[in-house]
């Protein structure tokens, strides 16, 4: 019988992980996948857009929204038998509070991309978009608050056995509901 649905794996981790990076790898495994990165659904808000970096209500309420909005394009795909990937930092109280209930009915997994600090703050470095070196480092210690057996550490690999990584992980898990 064919597929009828697609899938959605979740990729976190902190800024310069290589959520974006292996989110596309991902992808290049599927006969048909859609990469959203909640960052580029956030900046769909072209005016009044709140600073992601700085805490406040607005920041808060425009993530609720782009969480909201991911899913339902996420929605629109896997119904479509398109796999998603979606990239977000995924910190686990967050993914809780935000992500959980938007992503009920949806088949999905969960990745968190965890190099070492130094070696995310290194990447970061050399990435265009600018995330503080505090913010970096608070990430990246939620994201280690995530079961081991969701982490994977990519310090030092390249993409191809970072993916190789991903898709050992991935193999391990249940389809989440």
């Amino acid at each position: 019988m064919a597929r009828t649905e697609g899938t959605v794996v979740l990729f976190g981790g902190p800024a310069g992980a290589g959520k974006s990076t292996l989110a596309r790898a991902w992808c290049g495994t599927r006969a048909q996948a859609a990469h959203l990165e909640l960052d580029e659904i956030r900046a769909l808000i072209v005016s009044g857009l709140a600073d992601p970096q700085e805490p406040s209500e607005a920041n808060t309420a425009q993530y609720r929204a782009s969480v909201e909005a991911t899913c339902a394009l996420a929605r629109a795909f896997t119904t479509n038998a398109i796999d998603v990937a979606i990239d977000d930092v995924l910190q686990p109280e967050a993914f809780e509070r935000f992500w959980q209930p938007n992503l009920a009915g949806l088949e999905w997994k969960l990745v968190i991309v965890l190099p070492t600090i130094e070696e995310s703050l290194a990447r970061s470095r050399r990435r265009a978009k600018r995330v503080g070196e505090e913010l970096t480092r608070s990430q990246h210690a939620e994201c280690a608050g995530w079961d081991e057996s969701l982490r994977i550490d990519t310090s030092g690999l390249d993409a191809g056995r970072s993916l190789a990584l991903v898709l050992e992980c991935l193999g391990k898990q249940r389809l989440a509901q």
